[in-house]
């Protein structure tokens, strides 16, 4: 990994809730509500009401986000299990904290998955954390991916990426691309342009928090998806900005 364990341990440490912001962020908001309407859209497509579907959920961290989910598909499909997983064990553990009455399995997971002990999902997630990962650590968790996913599987993964010239800590959009087509069939490419200029805005108020009521200024997604939208139309294959892609995979 280009991070190891102890990083993510730190962070978990470190946060009172989530290390991400996904409790106060409104950009973290935008991202949830574009994740949740990707998983929507597909799911439509390939599995019909009530279907029963076995759930792995890769990198649910402190699992704001996946227990968004799992309200979402609970309204429409038979969960039969929903497995969240996380390498770093304080992640877990602020998990089962935060939602003590919840329906979903967390689970610390090495970083090969060979701890997990199902061998057949309908659904595997994997929400933001390829970044983390190393060209090579990526192919190999894509070819466990490939045999534990079921024959009529389906697969979304995300990933914050650059487009040429941008910001090295993201990899190359054609890059992931090409990696997932080893081993799948990519179906769709969902994409989100963030601009980075809400996310220092963010910053900025947080500092301001304790002398002004930000609070509930800082969990508003509007002002995000303004920004969002102002930027994503002068957005350029050079922009210096991120982008998430969602892929869609069977």
């Amino acid at each position: 990994m280009k991070k190891d364990i102890a990083f993510f341990d730190e962070l978990y440490s470190k946060s009172k809730i989530d290390p991400w912001g996904a409790d106060w962020r409104g950009t973290i908001g935008v991202w949830h509500d574009f994740c949740l309407n990707c998983i929507s859209e597909s799911l439509n497509k390939s599995f019909t009401s009530n279907y029963p579907i076995t759930i792995l959920d890769i990198g649910c961290g402190s699992g704001i986000l996946t227990e968004m989910i799992y309200s979402l598909l609970s309204k429409k499909y038979n969960i039969k299990d929903y497995l969240a997983v996380d390498i770093s064990s304080k992640a877990i553990s602020r998990a089962k904290s935060l939602h003590p009455m919840s329906k979903v399995n967390y689970q610390t997971t090495s970083e090969d998955l060979s701890t997990i002990q199902e061998n057949s999902f309908q659904l595997i997630l994997g929400f933001g954390f390829l970044p983390y990962l190393t060209s090579d650590k990526r192919l190999q968790l894509f070819s466990t991916l490939k045999s534990i996913k079921s024959s009529d599987g389906l697969i979304l993964l995300s990933s914050n990426v650059r487009v040429n010239n941008e910001d090295s800590n993201y990899p190359l959009a054609d890059l992931i691309a090409k990696e997932l087509s080893v081993f799948f069939s990519i179906m769709n490419i969902y994409k989100l342009f963030l601009s980075q200029y809400s996310e220092g805005i963010e910053a900025k108020l947080l500092k301001l928090n304790s002398v002004l009521p930000l609070s509930r200024l800082l969990q508003q997604k509007y002002l995000p998806k303004k920004f969002n939208q102002y930027y994503s139309k002068k957005a350029t294959d050079i922009f210096p900005d991120k982008r998430l892609h969602l892929y869609e995979l069977i």
